[in-house]
């Protein structure tokens, strides 16, 4: 990311991604969604919605069968970028939104808006060792409840 080539090469695993989806779909093999991490600087490409739904349809696959996933670093930069109207716009067509990563940054629940996101993934060292661990089964339930 700080060569500045993470939006080509981003494109280049996103595109390879679907299509590879696509096929699978196209074979009646069940998978659920497809999952596809997606960096702060791949968002703040202009055209990158378009570029997705450019991908989805030359690849034939349907945009419900697609998640993105996004850390909370995205939704604080924001103010200054206007990624949350793009993320809005690719909801909007059917593709999944999930916060990854949750607790491992700076954002509150305060930020995340339950209308723009599908999904939050508690960061795992939350969850691992669960049972062992008092405090994290606090966080964990203060975050779910």
């Amino acid at each position: 990311e700080k060569c500045g080539l993470m939006p080509a090469i981003g494109r280049i695993v996103i595109a390879k991604a679907i299509g590879e989806a696509a096929e699978w779909n196209r074979a009646g093999i069940a998978f659920g969604r497809l999952a596809v991490n997606v960096s702060g600087s791949e968002l703040r490409e202009a055209d990158f919605d378009a570029f997705l739904f450019g991908a989805l349809e030359k690849a034939g696959l349907p945009p419900q069968k697609l998640s993105l996933e996004i850390v909370e670093s995205v939704i604080l930069d924001d103010e200054k970028t206007g990624i949350a109207a793009k993320l809005r716009h690719i909801r909007a067509a059917g593709v999944h939104l999930e916060l990854d990563d949750f607790g491992t940054g700076y954002a509150s629940l305060s930020h995340v808006n339950p209308n723009e996101i599908d999904r939050l993934k508690i960061d795992r060292r939350f969850v691992q060792n669960i049972n062992a661990n008092g405090d994290n089964t606090k966080i964990v339930r203060a975050i779910t409840e």
